[in-house]
């Protein structure tokens, strides 16, 4: 969908696309219990048939902390609830 603008679903063309923005709290994904790590989401929604993906923004400081976590070879956990 975010590379062929069109739904996988129904094949149709009108894409609406929510851009993530820190402010919504729909487009954003906390990645800690203090909501000091986030990443941002863009929203792609199909006004055809409703068919929804979402695709993650990462912003340098957001892909520096991910990549300083997964370089430790460990499985993150989360404690957020």
């Amino acid at each position: 969908m975010k590379q062929t603008k069109t739904c996988p679903k129904c094949q149709a063309r009108s894409i609406f696309i929510m851009k993530g923005n820190a402010m919504n709290p729909g487009t954003v994904i906390y990645l800690n219990k203090w909501n000091t790590k986030y990443v941002l989401v863009n929203r792609h929604m199909c006004t055809t048939c409703g068919h929804i993906e979402d695709y993650a923004v990462f912003t340098p400081k957001s892909s520096k902390w991910l990549d300083e976590i997964m370089d430790k070879g460990e499985e993150f956990e989360s404690d957020f609830v």
